[in-house]
């Protein structure tokens, strides 16, 4: 089955992780980056692309009206494990989707996939929105640590991770391919 393919029950889940994602993310009111190594208790990201750092954190016991942060993970029939992440940062005016197949807990190596990533894909895929300029993975890996997942129905879930990326990313906007090096951070706390 198509993870994309929705029906009721995608409906409520999709509804609840909307939910969820906006309840466990706020804001820290002096605009101060927490290390995302070291809170366990933040939604939190760190990464630099191009010689550019970009960050930002959210406290879980606060409302943070710019931005979200949301994992879903979920197990198929086969046995494929995955986790879809999507953070969104409209102060900073950023945008990632990532789409991590896993193989012994641990994310398959990044790839450039565009729109065709599913939990049982070969490989893993990110895309980087900055300002409305996208950047697509075409190699590097990916690593998972202190992964925990809940499940909320049927094989279908939320996690909790801490997320370090070092690839190459591409603008497939521009004529040549590119090799902009992208490395980073995202601590992800699902609030369950």
């Amino acid at each position: 089955m198509n993870i994309l393919t929705l029906n009721s029950q995608h409906l409520k889940l999709l509804f609840l992780f909307v939910g969820l994602s906006f309840a466990s993310c706020s804001s820290n009111d002096d605009d101060a980056v927490t290390d995302p190594d070291n809170n366990k208790n933040q939604n939190a990201y760190s990464f630099t692309l191009a010689d550019n750092t970009y960050s930002n954190s959210w406290d879980l016991e606060e409302e943070y009206d710019d931005g979200a942060i949301s994992s879903i993970y979920r197990e198929n029939e086969d046995g494929d494990k995955g986790i879809s992440m999507t953070l969104s940062d409209q102060k900073h005016e950023v945008v990632v989707s990532a789409g991590l197949s896993l193989e012994n807990g641990q994310p398959l190596p990044l790839a450039d996939l565009s729109d065709e990533w599913d939990i049982d894909s070969t490989a893993s895929s990110i895309i980087i929105i900055i300002e409305g300029v996208n950047y697509i993975s075409t190699s590097g890996t990916a690593k998972l640590s202190n992964l925990k997942t809940t499940m909320i129905i049927g094989n279908t879930g939320v996690a909790s991770y801490k997320l370090e990326i070092d690839g190459f990313f591409d603008n497939p906007n521009t004529a040549k391919q590119e090799q902009i090096k992208v490395k980073g951070t995202f601590q992800v706390q699902s609030g369950f």
